[in-house]
């Protein structure tokens, strides 16, 4: 499939020829990379073959351009560069979407930096591998290296992603794997295909504008098409997108072959991977800040209890006794611990002490107000931090949370009781400053016996 592929991508690739050996739209560089990122080395004498096959054709040509043993050898020190620079490309692409735990938003800006590197060093390889063949003479160098790294950069930027998410599905054992890609499968329904549609009527009104009026201006009209494919972009599931830059490459080429827009060969091509790569980065951004919420989300929510973590606990005090050093209004603090919680788990086992957990965290965020801080400090202990509440109404707020727990089901161990220590903010207290008295007062009510509340007043 890869073989076959290859070669009639190179036969669409010679609509883009820009001087000998040299195309602005070359496809298969994109198939080579998709390939051996996704199905590996092995994948590599399939390709060399290919080559070596485009290679020796015009040997059977009239006249015959050169002969076969020569054409041979060149084919095959062209393949090698050319494995070499995207095999290359292909192991640093695997390596870094390893470090990315295979996120999306990640490989996006990764794959975008190993294209433009692997492109480069194709076309420092590739040329360089003609000339020591004979193929090329070092005066064609400076015509065509260009030509050469732009179309081999456009197909891998526009191509790649829709060929490697392609052989992902049909390559059994894939080396390469990205789960937001192959968890999606996009179909085609009516919208996508009037999106496309759209894309298609972009780029025909802007090639049709610059084929009338004949300046380089007008050629960059070609830019109009981020407006659709930002459009589908965002309205589109993110397998989709790589289709659609895929159908607006073949758009583009068609067009250039059809109106022979040989002036602007350069702007296009360089439209379309500027487009390809806002695409993408367009599904990344959405992505990485989903993902980014979710982090921050398990950071800040105790997943156990549902109550607030730690770190957000204290995030939510800090700014809670900055605000109070400032209007004078007062806070107070309840550390609460639930009495030999330990032998629930004992007893009952784990599964039903957090069961138990979590049925306390809900009864006592029923007791809170909206705006007070509830949080799990650790194991069996949890904080209520209540804003504008003096020590009086938090101890009352305390001795509700105390009848609250002893109503939760504990499978049968008995009543749930709760020992509370209380302690009011002064000024220049920092968190740990209010915790730590809140502490000792709860660790007085402890010795006092369980099922206590206790306020630290002493200094």
């Amino acid at each position: 499939m890869v073989l076959v592929g290859w070669l009639l991508l190179y036969l669409v690739g010679t609509l883009g020829s820009y001087a000998q050996h040299a195309s602005l739209w070359f496809p298969p560089a994109a198939l080579t990379l998709a390939a051996l990122l996704v199905v590996g080395w092995r994948i590599a004498p399939m390709i060399a073959l290919a080559i070596v096959l485009v290679t020796i054709w015009p040997v059977f040509g009239d006249p015959p351009s050169s002969s076969w043993i020569d054409s041979l050898v060149a084919g095959l020190v062209f393949s090698a560069a050319h494995l070499a620079s995207y095999g290359l490309a292909a192991m640093a692409l695997r390596q870094l979407a390893r470090r990315a735990e295979h996120q999306l938003p990640l490989i996006v800006i990764d794959f975008v930096l190993v294209a433009v590197v692997g492109t480069l060093l194709a076309s420092l390889l590739g040329p360089l591998a003609l000339i020591l063949s004979g193929l090329m003479d070092v005066g064609e160098l400076a015509e065509s290296w260009l030509a050469f790294w732009v179309g081999d950069l456009v197909a891998v930027i526009v191509l790649a992603p829709w060929l490697i998410e392609m052989l992902m599905r049909v390559t059994p054992r894939p080396g390469f794997r990205v789960r937001p890609v192959v968890a999606a499968d996009p179909g085609w329904s009516g919208p996508f295909a009037v999106r496309l549609a759209a894309n298609a009527v972009v780029i025909s009104a802007a090639m049709l504008l610059a084929a009338g009026m004949g300046t380089v201006e007008s050629a960059f009209a070609i830019f109009v098409l981020l407006l659709p494919q930002m459009w589908l972009t965002f309205s589109e599931p993110p397998t989709r997108t790589p289709i659609a830059t895929a159908f607006n490459s073949a758009v583009v080429v068609g067009w250039l072959f059809v109106l022979d827009l040989e002036p602007f060969v350069f702007v296009y091509p360089f439209a379309v991977a500027i487009v390809a790569t806002v695409a993408y980065f367009g599904v990344a951004i959405p992505l990485l800040a989903r993902d980014n919420s979710r982090l921050r989300q398990s950071v800040m929510v105790d997943r156990l209890t549902g109550a607030g973590s730690r770190e957000f606990l204290e995030r939510q005090a800090a700014l809670e006794l900055r605000r109070i050093e400032r209007s004078g209004a007062a806070l107070s603090l309840l550390v609460i611990d639930l009495d030999r919680f330990k032998t629930i788990n004992d007893e009952r086992g784990h599964v039903s002490g957090d069961r138990v957990l979590a049925a306390t965290s809900q009864a006592i965020r029923g007791v809170l107000r909206s705006g007070d801080v509830f949080a799990r400090f650790g194991g069996d202990e949890f904080v209520a931090l209540l804003p504008d509440t003096d020590p009086d109404i938090a101890g009352d707020v305390a001795e509700r949370i105390r009848r609250v727990v002893r109503e939760i089901d504990t499978d049968g161990h008995g009543p749930l009781t709760a020992s509370i220590g209380l302690a009011e903010s002064r000024t220049g207290d920092d968190f740990a400053r209010l915790f730590e008295r809140a502490d000792r007062a709860l660790y007085e009510a402890k010795r006092a016996g369980r099922d206590r509340l206790r306020i630290h007043t002493a200094e």
